[in-house]
């Protein structure tokens, strides 16, 4: 751990988190300083033979592939299914490598032909490798070539292999008549490839130029070449009256170029110059390029009264800052105040880290990297901190090591390898990497887990291995190259997102940085999203949390799941909520948006949840969540074949009938209904066995879920007398009881009201006397069914009704009941 005291080892140890995850466990530390993983060398291995071997590029792509080009005297070069198994017979070949992520060669081959050939820059795309460098050779490997002969002298190439490595898909020269040359390269996810490089022929193929026409001795250039190889969308000069060389290359996502060289013109085209004038013998330049090719963007001069060189490979990092290297010799070099080294160490030359922001207009921070000795660097890359990986080479003994791999130089000339902060002041890492001998670093990228993968060459054979392709040194120098992991590393604090894609659902995604979930919701409803805090590190922390307030007619608000679970809204919106969580654990929170009546329609509502680390480690991710306001969620009848549009069948029948209710139901939350109802009535009151649980019988809430309750006398008990009844549907819609229920209502069915009707009527005797016993009977019939609860049966008497007793069809009356002349109907 850096502390204010200098640097203190933290003990720790591999734990396993679950599943195929692996973290650390440490002990004591002081939670207001970063904490460090140091580097490793996870692969390191020499690869050449009797002759000269140089690795002078390297690339990786997203499966952990390893692609190094360089150049070679050997004539028995180590090779591997190659394109060509030979040297090529002239004093030099180029040489093209892929390294599968097991560290095994998936291909290694000479590349090249009679003459002088070199491999000084190569990218990787979608498993193939696109290269670059320069040849005088007459016979170089050619395919689908859009200039197919050297022009003279030597001449740039371009070469895309197949990614077995066994085949062209397109190899061209590109030069004029004197010397040409590409060494800096990039690829777009297009395929499209960018260059730069130099020229002193006045015929150099431009197209589309920014700049026509060779102003200088030497003058740099910059190329566009299409994924097929076959066209130049622009290639154009960039110098002055001098000598000019553009050397490294690097784009954005809009296809924006950004290069940086070394100049010795007075006239270099600058524009928005951070530094005008050139400040000495050479400088380093640093420029934009916009994606057509046609204007600068920026163009600056970097150095002070002696001389510079810029490195082979600029890099850019999420922001759209501009990372440069180099080395220089001035003692003036423009560092900013606070750089992490201010002065210069000694020696011929040291290394120099500079990064511009505001479009390249602005230096951010300068600083030397180096000791009393010579100390060049080449290669720098970014990390989404701000944090710049760098790589070069050293002579000097008594470099200010920082968690070295290696703290001592080897001898002679090592490699260096380091990383500065996102300010620039202070080094995290810095350490040597070498044997007894010459070792020198030409080329380095990192990807996207911070692993710095490296290429240059050793004549030492006790260069530092790790499960080496070639684990001796040869006669000759050889080629080195390999992958040193966690390099510069922090320990990994992250913030995930586990959103809601729909209301009353937790919809669990990991999608990476900047995840965002998306759900629907009503007016007065609220949108649920779940956040997760999580430590992948391995050390204990305290994250604070922030997010918006409510505005707009949205009420934001944030909780701590529990029961009860707890407001947290008031923090998070001021100061930030601060949760302790260990290492490998995770606090979900819940993150609700509620619109108001004041919302329409289709209005939406995206809130950033954002976290930062106490121990200052990376805070990988912000979250974002997307409500949108869309319709409430419908109950309705089907009005589907063989049912009426008030959703039952039949819509007519007798108290003995079967009735079918359909309903549908849509919800565009995608929350699915619960407790969906079937309730009859009868003059206003429930009857019997009503509400009746409707089954679903398919569907999806987006599009509609039909429901069905079939009922008659023995579920519906109340469905007894004939007449009109009305029915009604609720349900409610996942969420919670408050938000239905939804309710729709109707009448029918109608139960037959036909009249019941009284056949056979007898009177035992037919003409009484007084006071004797009268026996009446009758047929009773109805077509409803049988007499309905409450039914009355009367006779008259002297045309009063008197009423029958109900429970049988024969009736009995007393005789006491009649006089002489009573009249019976």
């Amino acid at each position: 751990q850096e502390t204010p005291q200098g640097r203190r080892l933290v003990p720790g140890r591999y734990v396993m988190l679950g599943g195929d995850l692996v973290g650390f466990r440490l002990g004591r530390y002081d939670r207001r300083q970063p904490l460090v993983i140091d580097p490793t060398i996870s692969f390191s291995t020499f690869l050449g033979s009797t002759g000269t071997d140089q690795a002078l590029s390297a690339a990786t792509d997203n499966a952990g592939n390893l692609y190094i080009a360089g150049t070679t005297t050997s004539t028995t070069f180590p090779t591997t299914a190659p394109l060509q198994g030979t040297n090529g017979g002239g004093t030099s070949d180029g040489f093209v490598v892929k390294v599968g992520p097991n560290h095994t060669v998936i291909y290694a081959t000479y590349f090249g032909g009679s003459g002088a050939d070199t491999a000084m820059g190569v990218a990787a795309l979608n498993g193939e490798a696109i290269v670059c460098g320069e040849t005088a050779s007459t016979n170089f490997p050619r395919q689908l070539a859009l200039q197919p002969t050297l022009a003279g002298g030597t001449d740039a190439f371009v070469s895309r292999l197949a990614s077995d490595g066994r085949s062209l898909v397109y190899s061209t020269y590109l030069g004029g008549t004197a010397t040409d040359r590409l060494k800096g390269i990039a690829v777009d996810s297009n395929g499209d490839a960018y260059f730069a490089g130099m020229s002193n022929s006045a015929n150099f193929p431009v197209a589309n130029p920014l700049q026509p026409v060779l102003a200088g001795n030497i003058d740099g250039v910059l190329v566009k070449l299409d994924s097929t190889g076959q066209n130049l969308v622009y290639a154009t000069y960039l110098g002055g009256a001098a000598q000019d060389d553009l050397s490294g290359v690097t784009i954005n996502s809009n296809g924006e170029l950004f290069a940086t060289g070394t100049t010795s013109s007075a006239d270099f085209p600058t524009l928005g110059a951070q530094q005008a004038a050139n400040g000495g013998l050479d400088d380093a330049v640093v420029l934009g390029l916009n994606s057509g090719g046609s204007a600068l963007l920026f163009s600056t001069y970097l150095g002070g009264s002696a001389k510079e060189v810029g490195g082979h490979a600029p890099a850019l990092d999420p922001l759209g800052n501009l990372y440069v290297v180099g080395a220089t010799g001035s003692t003036d070099f423009p560092v900013t105040s606070g750089a992490a080294q201010t002065t210069y160490g000694g020696g011929s030359a040291d290394g120099f880290v500079a990064c511009y922001t505001g479009g390249g207009t602005v230096l951010l921070y300068a600083t030397y990297i180096g000791g009393s000795a010579d100390d060049r660097l080449l290669a720098v890359a970014a990390d989404a901190a701000g944090q710049a990986t760098f790589g070069g080479s050293t002579a000097s003994t008594d470099l200010s090591t920082v968690a070295p791999l290696q703290p001592a130089t080897g001898g002679g000339l090592d490699f260096m390898l380091g990383r500065l902060n996102t300010a620039g002041n202070t080094t995290q890492f810095l350490t040597y990497l070498g044997g007894n001998g010459t070792d020198q670093f030409y080329h380095g990228v990192a990807d996207a887990n911070a692993r710095w993968h490296f290429a240059g060459y050793s004549a030492s054979p006790n260069f530092p291995l790790s499960s080496p392709i070639q684990g001796a040194k040869s006669t000759g120098d050889d080629a080195v190259f390999g992958v040193v992991g966690g390099f510069g590393q922090q320990a990994d604090l992250q913030i995930a997102a586990e959103g809601s894609a729909a209301v009353g659902n937790d919809i669990y995604n990991n999608d990476g940085a900047n995840q965002t979930a998306n759900g629907n919701t009503v007016v007065n409803y609220r949108a649920s999203f779940t956040v997760t805090l999580q430590n992948d590190g391995g050390i204990d922390d305290v994250f604070s949390v922030t997010g918006p307030a409510s505005s707009g007619g949205w009420t934001i608000a944030y909780f701590v799941p529990g029961s009860p679970r707890t407001d947290i809204t008031s923090e998070v919106t001021t100061t930030g909520y601060q949760v302790a969580i260990g290492a490998g654990g995770q606090q979900s929170l819940t993150l609700e948006m509620t619109p108001s009546n004041a919302v329409a329609e289709g209005d939406s509502q995206t809130v950033l949840v954002t976290g930062q680390s106490v121990a200052d480690a990376s805070m990988l991710d912000a979250v974002g969540a997307t409500a949108t306001v869309v319709g409430p969620p419908r109950l309705d009848y089907t009005g589907e074949p063989g049912y009426e549009a008030d959703g039952v069948e039949p819509d007519s029948g007798t108290v003995n009938s079967t009735y079918v209710f359909r309903a549908t139901y849509i919800n565009p939350r995608g929350a699915a209904a619960t407790g969906v109802q079937l309730h009859v009535r009868r003059n206003g009151t429930e009857i019997a066995g009503s509400p009746v649980a409707m089954t679903s019988l398919s569907g999806q809430p987006l599009t509609g879920v039909t429901y069905q309750a079939q009922v008659d006398r023995s579920i519906l008990t109340g469905l007894v007398k004939e007449g009109t009844y009305d029915y009604y549907l609720t349900a409610t819609d996942g969420v919670t009881a408050a938000s239905g229920p939804l309710s729709v209502s109707n009448a029918g069915p109608i139960v037959n009201n036909t009249p019941p009707t009284i056949t056979n009527l007898v009177l035992v005797p037919a003409a009484p006397l007084a006071n004797q016993d009268i026996t009446v009977s009758y047929d009773y019939s109805d077509a409803d069914g049988d007499p309905e609860a409450g039914t009355t049966f009367a006779w008259r008497v002297n045309g009063t009704a008197v009423a029958l007793p109900p429970a049988a069809d024969q009736r009995t009356l007393t005789q006491d009941r009649f006089g002489m002349g009573d009249r019976i109907d």
